[in-house]
């Protein structure tokens, strides 16, 4: 596989819980469920991703249909605008379900389209969960060659 271009990278992300752990992960896994995240992990987001110190101007999110509003409650949370920015154009499947990570690279290209008007400003860029890296990296990379600033990868839990 060739190597992200250095144009095209995200920054070091964070996440605020792991899979399978305690603390966050039982709240995580119930607002996936129930289709809706609590206002207490929100706020846990926010506080956290204000601990990291990251200078973000917008926040916009990988699409996700199961919770639709994470990124923008995010965002007011933390006093920055939401911006819709990424959507899907081509339903795939999970990249959970990827076996490894040339099917997780071909599973997200061409899967989601980045809007030509973005805001100046570095930009968080929010997905519920990380599997294997390679959205948040090659959707941060779109938002990149479109103009954004630096992007800073958030998830509520990672896998790894």
């Amino acid at each position: 596989m060739k190597k992200m271009p250095d144009g095209a990278r995200v920054e070091e992300g964070r996440a605020l819980a792991r899979l399978g752990d305690g603390g966050w992960d039982a709240q995580i896994q119930a607002g996936k469920s129930e289709g809706r995240f609590s206002d207490e992990l929100v706020q846990a987001s926010a506080d956290a991703i204000r601990a990291w110190r990251v200078n973000v101007a917008w926040v916009c999110a990988v699409p996700s249909p199961g919770v639709p509003d994470l990124a923008s409650r995010l965002a007011a949370a933390l006093g920055v605008p939401f911006v819709d920015a990424v959507r899907e154009v081509e339903k795939r499947p999970p990249q959970r379900e990827m076996s490894n990570a040339q099917r997780q690279v071909a599973n997200v290209r061409g899967r989601f389209a980045v809007s030509a008007d973005l805001p100046a400003g570095n930009a968080l860029l929010v997905d519920d969960f990380r599997f294997s890296g390679w959205t948040l990296a090659m959707v941060g990379g779109q938002l990149r060659k479109r103009g954004a600033g630096a992007v800073y990868p958030f998830t509520l839990a990672t896998a790894f």
